[in-house]
């Protein structure tokens, strides 16, 4: 499971170096290019007013100004000491290198472009021109520095990026795969128990003919429902289910949602002490019904003897004690689907009903208290 997190580390972050490279690369070209032909245009420019005698201000014109040096009789240096410091040391230069065509010349700290215009004639004499460009190449030596440390602050930031992102693909994937596992899994108990008393019946061996059928159907029911939260998780997740809120008198809403447990309720000889205040809300009832049957449920499977359920200051609690104690873990995760609790219940009805709630705009919450578990869900009230 490592390996593709580091090759997607590698990958995301070696292209956005390679793109900062490329960038700076075409940055350079482009750059020298502009350089190179306003020093051009500078050198025609000057050797144009030589030959001419046209306005010296047309010189000008370009970015850059270039300068002309006619050198007479140069091979026996007879005007040397006409020449400035850098005119000899450009001289010395043209006369050791071809400079027919513009060069790019780097000479001490200087950087310049030289052209020389005509071969020694028969007197010696040399014309060439020069344009001093310092400062342009040394400006962009440095920005490529910064964009190659651009390149590799960017570079180890898109590895981060790829390493987290393949993780997180990887976790979800991971969740998929436990909640598909735990799903099945929970079906398949279901399952079992109608094909084993099925199997009874064929073999003529069930004695209480009344009870078995109300097993299977009871299973059937279990197993219908579980199904019908799968399908239903599955499209609020995509976005399929949409809220139509309408007022509700809450409290009786939730003693309608209650009736249909009062059979199960007296079979596990359990308390459900219902405490509800007046006030209506805007939600809606189908959905609603989920989030109340969905609570209630968890709560009825695993209450020792008790249930509490109440509404007051616009919100919705139900508290059960628990037989046995919940870990943190198993708390800080009961609302996700994928998660598998201590006695292998899946958490996909709580995860529904969580989901349902934040559709509203509500609130909900789960705490350890007095022994027990309480559900909290906050709604507002209708004005």
């Amino acid at each position: 499971m490592k390996r593709p997190k580091i090759r997607t580390a590698i990958l995301i972050g070696g292209v956005a170096f390679a793109i900062i490279i490329l960038i700076t690369l075409i940055f350079n070209i482009c750059v020298h290019f502009w350089i190179k032909n306003n020093a051009k245009d500078a050198i025609e420019a000057v050797t144009s007013y030589e030959a001419d005698n046209s306005s010296e201000d047309e010189t000008k014109d370009a970015i850059y100004y270039a300068q002309w040096v006619y050198f007479k009789e140069a091979k026996s240096d007879s005007n040397a000491d006409e020449l400035t410091a850098r005119e000899r040391e450009i001289y010395k230069w043209v006369l050791d290198n071809d400079a027919s065509d513009m060069q790019s010349v780097k000479l001490g700290e200087n950087s310049y472009y030289i052209q020389e215009f005509n071969d020694f004639n028969e007197s010696g004499d040399l014309l060439m021109a020069y344009v001093d460009v310092s400062g342009g190449p040394e400006i962009i030596i440095g920005i490529n520095i910064a964009m190659i440390i651009m390149a590799i602050i960017i570079g180890v930031i898109g590895a981060v990026f790829g390493y987290y992102m393949s993780l997180s693909i990887e976790q979800k994937e991971l969740a998929q795969m436990n909640f598909f596992e735990n799903t099945s899994r929970e079906l398949k108990t279901p399952l079992m128990m109608i094909g084993g008393y099925a199997e009874a019946i064929e073999q003529g061996i069930v004695n209480d003919d009344q009870r078995t059928g109300r097993i299977i159907v009871g299973e059937t029911k279990h197993m219908s429902d579980l199904i019908e939260d799968i399908l239903y998780m599955a499209k609020v997740e995509s976005g399929a289910v949409h809220i139509n809120k309408e007022e509700i008198r809450f409290g009786e809403f939730v003693e309608d949602v209650l009736m249909p447990f009062e059979g199960a309720v007296a079979e596990l000889d359990l308390r459900v002490d219902v405490d509800m205040a007046t006030g209506n809300v805007l939600a809606d009832p189908g959905k609603l019904e989920h989030v109340i049957s969905g609570l209630f449920t968890y709560s009825l499977k695993f209450a020792k003897s008790k249930i509490e359920i109440k509404y007051y200051n616009n919100t919705f609690t139900v508290w059960n004690d628990l037989d046995t104690n919940i870990d943190e873990e198993e708390l800080a995760n009961i609302f996700d689907a994928s998660h598998t609790g201590s006695k292998g219940n899946t958490g996909i009805g709580l995860a529904l009903a969580k989901e349902i709630v934040e559709l509203h705009g509500w609130r909900i919450s789960a705490t350890s208290t007095n022994n027990g578990i309480l559900f909290s869900v906050s709604a507002g009230r209708v004005p």
